[in-house]
Order: structure tokens, then C-alpha cells, then sequence
């Protein structure tokens, strides 16, 4: 099926190195690494994914956190639906100012976040509501049983893709033959979306306020930076994770490793 993505917003800068952010392989190593399931899904959990601005703006790492964020809470028995109001009040405490748009649209303030600055934030500042992730780790490119685990049982993964041109017109994100300025990585932008469900077939990640599949071979190819986040949105009252792990405890262990 043919699609039209050409007229959406990106929003990603390039991903930053930081040697200090703690990684998923410190804390699960091959020996003591448990279990994953071949297929897994968050995503009945939402009925509507709001689009967050994300097509009118490069808002795309903040509709990201915001979506993770609805996911968590539902998870966790809490309705909650961001709003786009949320999203740009979020970029803007990141430097967006809407009163710098033009009468052609440029807003030389538009630019976009990189993600882990984004999390850095979310971290160290918070939301509007006060509330904090408690901390992120950074998942090993091109290894699929981390980013699998992150979805599994943190509640999804905040990624970073650099998106080809060839994206635009797929309704499944897969690797495609093609002139190079067409399937080069990049050749469209940076993208941040989240990934909420996995299968054998690839993973499925929230963008523009709809789930795309992603291919396995795609998100080898094109996706940069994957990275976990620890929440205490997705506690339930009793204080645990739906799957019952110990979130404040790894969120204790990645603290002191930061």
C-alpha cells in the first residue's frame, strides 16, 4: 500500500556520544540475561495516539517521551492522553519559541533536540506535572535481544532512526533497492519514535500518531540510537512494573553508575 509521509515533520538531531550514560550490557550480561519472548505487545493498551504537533513542528523527540509516557501510565492502570499543548510547552522549555514563525512558517527556533538531551531533561528538570524519569540507559546498536528486553519490560524503547527517503512512501519500513539519494541513510532526516511491540517480523514504533512496522532488517540498517528508560509512570499502586520487575531497584543501580 502506498502512503504519503513526505508532508510530516522529523525533528532528531545526530545522536551524542556521552561514555558516562550507562549502557543495558553492564547490568545484563549473556549469562544472566533472562528470557525474551519472541513477540510482545504494549500497544493494545492505547486506542489513540496523538500526533503531538509532530506534523506542524520538529517536535518529534518530545511527542516521543510523551507517548512512552501515555504507554507507561496506561500500563499502569493511570489514564492519561498528552496533548499537543504538552508537547510544544516541553520544546519550548527546551529553547522552541512559536512567536519566532514567520508568514512563510520558518521559525529559525524549529531545529529540532537531540535525544539525549531530551532525556537529560526529562531526568534532571521533569514534566510540567513535576515528575521525573528516574533514568535512561543507553541499549547496544544492532543487538536486537536489548532492544527487545527495553520494550518488554521498561515499557517500550526511545529510538532514533536516520530516516531514507524511501520511508516516506512504505507503509512497512523495510530496506528497499534504489538510487542512493533515495535509500541512503539520512537521506530524509533524523526521526525519533518509539518502539511498543516486536515480533519475528520487526518492531512497531509510534509515529505521527499511528504504529508502523519496522522491519528487523530496517532498524539494523537505518536506526542509530536505542535507548531504555526507567519511569515511575509505569508503577502501578502497588508500586510494581505490570511485569513485576524491580524498577526502583534498577533505577537505584543506573543512578549510581551515572
Amino acid at each position: 500500500m502506498l502512503v504519503d509521509h513526505s508532508g510530516m515533520k522529523l525533528g532528531r538531531l545526530p545522536y551524542v556520544y556521552d561514555p558516562t550514560t550507562p549502557k543495558l550490557g553492564t547490568f545484563l550480561t549473556r549469562s544472566v540475561f533472562p528470557r525474551v519472548p519472541d513477540t510482545f505487545k504494549w500497544s493494545p493498551y492505547i486506542k489513540n495516539w496523538p500526533v503531538l504537533a509532530n506534523d506542524t513542528t520538529s517536535d518529534c523527540t518530545l511527542a516521543g517521551i510523551l507517548h512512552l509516557r501515555q504507554l507507561w501510565r496506561a500500563a499502569a492502570g493511570i489514564t492519561y492522553t498528552p496533548t499537543a499543548a504538552e508537547a510544544l510547552e516541553l520544546y519550548g522549555r527546551l529553547g522552541y519559541d512559536p512567536s519566532k514563525t514567520d508568514a512563510s512558517g520558518y521559525n529559525p527556533t524549529d531545529t529540532g533536540e537531540v535525544e539525549s538531551d531530551v532525556l537529560k531533561y526529562c531526568r534532571n528538570t521533569g514534566f510540567a506535572d513535576g515528575t521525573k524519569i528516574s533514568a535512561f540507559l543507553e541499549l547496544q546498536r544492532g543487538n536486537a535481544m536489548h532492544l527487545k528486553y527495553a520494550i518488554w519490560q521498561l515499557g517500550g524503547a526511545y529510538l532514533g532512526v536516520s530516516l531514507p527517503l524511501s520511508a516516506q512512501t512504505q507503509e512497512v519500513w523495510d530496506v528497499v533497492r534504489g538510487p542512493q539519494n533515495i535509500v541512503a541513510p539520512n537521506s530524509w532526516g533524523g526521526h525519533c519514535v518509539v518502539g511498543v511491540d516486536f515480533d519475528l517480523r520487526g518492531i512497531w514504533v509510534v509515529s505521527w500518531g499511528k504504529l508502523i512496522l519496522v522491519t528487523w532488517r530496517f532498524w539494523t540498517a537505518y536506526f542509530e540510537e536505542n535507548w531504555g528508560i526507567v519511569s515511575s509512570d509505569f508503577l502501578n499502586r502497588q508500586g510494581k512494573t505490570p511485569l513485576g520487575l524491580n524498577l526502583a531497584g534498577l533505577g537505584a543501580a543506573l543512578d549510581v553508575a551515572a
